[in-house]
């Protein structure tokens, strides 16, 4: 995939890799899903236009690794420097801490609560041995976190996600995009969910982290929408990049409000801190009985059927 420079976002990002062009990456993957693999290409996009010499690896991996000084490791950017995940980029962090050379965290999103942070990164900033430890927010409520927890000479930096650098013809060359025919609620049913006071009953309503298979068919879902209303971040995400009409929800934090201010606002994407649905679902909602059953998977697969949707 070649690089288009007209769709670059991370100009932050961009300008360390160029000071670094000459030395080699190591690209750290920390896991997730289909959205964190969207950020990994975008990234890698970006490297790709600085003209790095990169090689990527797991963050399995990478904690069984030691690397020469010249090599300059960077960290992938995620949501997961929290409680509600693995843990695996503070993990990152706390390993690449001992490398001699330069290291990189690609723009994330930290959490709030600063006695955590400061219980599990704090440290690692403080006892690293690095030659430059470059921090980076993704939205400015993180950047202003960091400021609050990090020692006060920490290189902490603001830019996008990566996954922002990705055009619509750059999804196209992987995965061939259809025309869109139908509403699609993409709705987050996990640890980082919050739920809606309603639901809209006659539209596909899936998680598509869940339904939608590979990263391929996670692509196709949205890709297949003519309008997207999602709480979770990168389905808005690949919705500008795609050109769709996209809604962003919130999240059970202030993530997805943040990084739509610092970055979707300005792409069309529209905010809605709560979701409006037809008066057919309203009743529904009413009714305990007629509610428990629309909510049945059986029949959320078959209203997603109706529409030309075939969640996996």
């Amino acid at each position: 995939m070649e690089p288009r420079a007209t769709s670059i976002q991370s100009r932050v990002l961009l300008d360390l890799f160029e000071q670094y062009a000459a030395r080699p990456f190591v690209f750290v993957r920390p896991g997730g899903n289909a959205g964190d693999h969207l950020i990994y290409l975008g990234a890698e996009k970006l490297a790709r236009h600085a003209r790095l010499r990169f090689t990527t690896v797991t963050h399995e991996a990478f904690m069984e690794q030691q690397y020469e000084r010249d090599t300059v490791i960077y960290i992938h950017g995620s949501g997961g420097y929290n409680p509600i995940w693995s843990g695996k980029p503070m993990e990152s962090l706390r390993h690449a801490a001992a490398h001699r050379g330069v290291v990189i965290q690609g723009p994330s999103t930290f959490w709030d609560d600063l006695a955590f942070l400061r219980a599990r990164i704090q440290g690692s900033i403080q006892a690293a041995t690095c030659e430059r430890l470059v921090l980076m927010a993704r939205e400015r409520v993180s950047y202003g976190i960091l400021h609050e927890v990090c020692p006060s000479d920490t290189e902490i930096f603001l830019d996008h996600d990566t996954a922002l650098n990705l055009q619509r013809e750059d999804i196209n060359e992987l995965v061939p995009l259809r025309k869109g025919a139908y509403k699609l609620y993409a709705i987050r049913e996990d640890k980082e969910a919050q739920e809606p006071e309603n639901r809209e009953y006659f539209s596909p309503w899936l998680d598509p982290v869940r339904h939608g298979g590979s990263f391929e068919g996670w692509v196709r879902l949205h890709a297949g929408a003519n309008e997207l209303i999602t709480n979770r971040l990168h389905s808005s995400i690949l919705g500008s990049i795609l050109g769709i009409p996209t809604t962003l929800l919130p999240n059970s934090y202030f993530k997805n409000r943040a990084i739509w201010e610092y970055s979707l606002k300005d792409r069309g994407v529209k905010w809605m801190e709560r979701l409006a649905v037809g008066t057919p679902s309203r009743v529904i909602h009413q009714f305990e009985p007629a509610r428990r059953l629309m909510r049945r998977m059986r029949v959320r697969r078959f209203v997603a059927r109706l529409h030309g949707v075939s969640p996996k």
